[in-house]
């Protein structure tokens, strides 16, 4: 039975922008309605073999089925005789795990979750997403992977899951195994499966052309005369070295290399890059080729579904300056050949297609029932049918932070400071957008309202019920705030944001204010604080209770934010772990007439350096109170953390699953505990005695409270299992106003279920920060 993958949570939301797309078909789409291509052939069906070979930074334009002039990849050029070569194939990320992702499941990566190597938890594919590898066992048959990169191992990526068999490099190893090493290490293993009658699917990754640098031995300066030649007046040296090439091609291309090492951004740099470039492609081609001629030698090929799919394509030129678009043409379209079984039908087919639609096309190949929902289209719809393809393909960063949507013609993209940008596909800006055809301002307007309705930042939602105006406060701590917007009655207003941080103000009427991330998480610092109200401002109800703090007379003195009226969606915060953030400014701590701090039920104190102490319940008495405290690290690093603690008691401790910069500790009291950070973080603190969270101004913060009394300072993280849960209820009390004096935060998003996502161990974390960027 196949199972069923959870329905990711945007797909509702992305759904209506590609259907105005494909509605506006004729304005916009990989194929004018006039241009409707026929159908190719039918394909056949009842296949036992699929293989799937995905190629990073494989450029289209350096293949040879697709017009280039040098004989780069003579294998696949032989298999696209008798396959269906996509010529306008287009990535769905930048980033190398969330663009094998997306090939894996047929789901953009706001749906299946994964991002960049250096955002807490998104590394790895959730297990309630469902891979092709599931499909293809849940189905009877075995299954086998094979990939070339560290950061694809399973506990890196979760890429695994369906396969029987999957290789991949160790940690130890450091970089991308080569296309030779990745299919001789996984031949002898695949040629005892390949022997079973039993069906395959087969499922190889290579990064050759990812590589810097040439091919290894004399394959590295094959290219060399082809991309150099017409250097050869301007650069006698390089005219000498190409002379020698024959009798000594590794010397020539060593003496390239150093006469052209200082040329970095010259023509001749940049065509001794490509000269690498097209070695690196064609020793991948070579092992292809050696993939064909072992589905050949098991009887197996006839009948083979292959399929040769780039994952994004590769930048050979220094990168452009200010004014490029985001998603060069370079990197977004890449290859997709597809050799159906018997080698029929084939033709070209340039409608526009994705990654995506891989998954959709073998569901409808095997009539998967059951099978999960998919985001993109069947390619048997051009093929078969003469369909024009996808209206509109999207393309993310690997952080998800930027977004594009691109048709045939034009993409448009986010841009922080230019909002939404058009572009024409070979990567020229188009201004001004008022002297184009009408069809294509009609095109225009139809990807900027998919990108506006597909685009799912994280957004918080707060809503106050009024009876005092309220101030609020966020910071991000990390891309920069988006749009935000305070709701009054039936008028909107917008709030000001700019870099990371926003300000607005909810009058004494009540209201409500919605503010968006740059990104999926919302890591950010919230403060809420009660303000005097100004004339017209006054509102419904009594003012909430106050809160006493040290050295106030008592309620009544000044405005006060009742934590037990501030909710979670549903939870009360004077019961919630949500961690609280020490405030810029906060009152000394009272003393009493001998000149010594008044009790607190808890303190935290510098020990010496980075380590500080925690105690809880030894000055304000009544021993063995049961006690819960969350300690985190603000601001979250892009990986996490560690959380160095240690404590001369026995404690409960365990870190928030999936993350290392918070932990809980559970015990009695009186507790105490030693806890450390570095000066650039703070800690965000919550302590709970007897199921009730005290408020920052009855914590010692040396010689200060923890918090302004009345004043609220939250750390809300983008994720901790199990804290900020009822954050992301689904249904957190609808659009119903909270009752006077009452607060309820919310936030909504794309983002994972906290239980869904997962930690890097040591091992794994010190690799990824050796990556140096690269995902």
């Amino acid at each position: 039975m196949i199972r069923r993958a959870a329905l990711p949570g945007i797909l509702p939301w992305i759904l209506p922008g590609i259907l105005l797309g494909l509605l506006l078909a004729s304005c916009g789409g990989g194929a004018d309605a006039e241009d409707a291509p026929a159908p190719i052939g039918r394909v056949a069906r009842g296949t036992q073999t699929v293989v799937l070979v995905a190629v990073d930074g494989l450029r289209p334009e350096h293949l040879s089925p697709y017009g280039y002039g040098i004989e780069t990849t003579p294998n696949l050029a032989a298999l696209a005789q008798e396959a269906v070569v996509f010529t306008d194939y287009v990535a769905c990320c930048t980033g190398i795990n969330g663009a094998l992702a997306s090939l894996l499941t047929g789901l953009y990566p706001e749906e299946h979750g994964v991002g960049s190597l250096r955002h807490r938890g998104l590394h790895a594919l959730a297990p309630s997403r469902t891979t092709l590898a599931e499909l293809f066992r849940d189905a009877g048959w075995a299954t086998f992977a094979a990939v070339s990169l560290p950061q694809l191992r399973p506990e890196i990526s979760g890429l695994d899951q369906g396969f029987d068999h999957y290789l991949a490099p160790a940690l130890f190893e450091g970089e991308r195994r080569t296309a030779e090493q990745t299919v001789l290490g996984m031949r002898p293993a695949l040629a005892r499966v390949l022997s079973v009658s039993r069906p395959l699917f087969l499922f190889v990754h290579l990064a050759d052309p990812e590589a810097r640098k040439p091919a290894e031995g004399a394959d590295g300066a094959r290219f060399l005369r082809d991309h150099l030649d017409r250097f050869r007046e301007r650069r006698p040296l390089v005219a000498g070295a190409l002379a020698r090439l024959e009798e000594d091609p590794l010397g020539a291309l060593q003496e390239v290399t150093g006469y052209l090492a200082r040329a970095r951004g010259s023509e001749e740099h940049t065509a001794l890059r490509a000269a690498g470039y097209d070695s690196q492609v064609f020793v991948v081609d070579r092992w292809l080729g050696a993939l064909v001629d072992l589905l050949r030698e098991s009887g197996r090929y006839g009948d083979a579904t292959l399929i040769v799919s780039g994952t994004r394509g590769a930048l050979l030129a220094p990168p452009p300056g200010v004014g490029a678009p985001s998603f060069l043409p370079q990197i977004v379209r890449t290859p997709l050949v597809v050799r159906f079984p018997g080698g029929t039908p084939a033709g070209r087919v340039d409608a526009l297609t994705q990654p995506v639609d891989l998954a959709p096309t073998l569901a409808e190949v095997f009539g998967w029932e059951g099978a999960p929902r998919f985001s993109g289209h069947s390619l048997l719809d051009p093929i078969e049918r003469g369909g024009p393809g996808r209206a509109v393909a999207f393309c993310e960063v690997a952080s998800q932070e930027l977004r594009a949507t691109l048709d045939g013609r034009f993409h448009v993209e986010e841009n922080r400071v230019g909002g939404l940008v058009a572009w024409r596909r070979d990567g020229t800006r188009v201004v001004p957008e008022a002297q184009l055809p009408p069809a294509d301002a009609a095109r225009l307007e139809v990807l900027r309202a998919a990108l506006v309705d597909f685009r799912r930042p994280a957004e918080l939602d707060l809503a106050w019920g009024g009876g005092a105006a309220l101030a609020v406060r966020w910071r991000f701590s990390e891309g920069f705030a988006g749009e935000a917007a305070v709701h009054v009655g039936g008028s909107t207003f917008p709030a000001r944001a700019s870099g990371l941080a926003g300000d607005a103000r909810l009058p004494a009427s009540g209201g409500r204010l919605v503010a968006r991330a740059s990104r999926r998480g919302l890591p950010m610092r919230l403060e809420l604080e009660l303000a005097e109200a100004t004339p017209g401002e006054e509102g419904p109800g009594e003012q909430g209770p106050g809160e006493q703090g040290p050295g106030e007379d008592g309620p009544g003195e000044a405005l006060r934010l009742d934590e037990s009226r501030v909710f979670l969606g549903r939870q009360r915060l004077d019961r919630s772990l949500l961690p609280r953030l020490p405030a810029s400014s906060a009152p000394e701590w009272p003393r009493g007439p001998d000149g010594a701090p008044l009790p607190a039920q808890a303190s935290l104190e510098q020990q010496s350096g980075t380590w500080w102490k925690l105690r809880v319940g030894q000055e304000a008495g009544a021993p063995d109170r049961p006690v819960e405290v969350l300690v985190a690290l603000w601001p979250p690093g892009p990986l996490d953390e560690r959380l160095e603690w240690s404590a001369g008691q026995e404690l409960g401790a365990a870190p928030l699953a999936g993350r290392e910069d918070a932990w809980i500790f559970r015990g009695a009291t009186p507790l105490e505990l030693q806890i450390e950070k570095t000066p650039r973080r703070a800690f965000g603190l919550a302590v709970r005695i007897d199921g009730r969270t005290l408020p920052g101004s009855a914590i010692r913060h040396r010689e200060r409270a923890f918090a302004e009394p009345g004043e609220l300072a939250l750390y809300l993280p983008d994720w901790l299992a199990g804290v900020t849960d009822p954050l992301d209820a689904s249904d957190p009390g609808g659009d119903r106003p909270p009752a006077p004096g009452s607060v309820r935060i919310v936030r909504r998003g794309p983002g994972l279920a906290s239980a869904e996502r997962s930690a890097l161990g040591p091992a794994e974390l010190g690799f990824v920060e050796k990556l140096r960027g690269g995902e």
